[in-house]
């Protein structure tokens, strides 16, 4: 069994407010979230209206299923209205 740690920062160009900055990630949480091998929260930068941080930890039998759900994970994120600055992966 694997662990990784995976920390996601965006910035969001042009954004004046938190309901708008909400608005641009609706659905994050809820979709990744449905996967059980998944555990996601918006970790850092709650509070401001230009910047999110994201850390997920992922669970996965072997290195071919991580890299299945890194890729679904990615996918989510580029999706996204901003622009990641930073995407950190660590096994713990």
């Amino acid at each position: 069994m694997q662990f990784h740690h995976i920390i996601i920062e965006l910035i969001f160009p042009g954004c004046r407010s938190l309901k708008e900055k909400r608005a641009r990630l609706r659905g994050i949480r809820e979709r990744l979230g449905k996967q059980a091998s998944i555990a996601i929260a918006e970790s850092g930068y709650q509070d401001s209206h230009d910047r999110s941080e994201w850390s997920i930890v992922v669970i996965a039998q072997h290195n071919k299923l991580f890299d299945q759900i890194l890729s679904d994970i990615d996918g989510e994120f580029d999706h996204v209205e901003g622009q990641i600055v930073k995407r950190q992966i660590e096994r713990i």
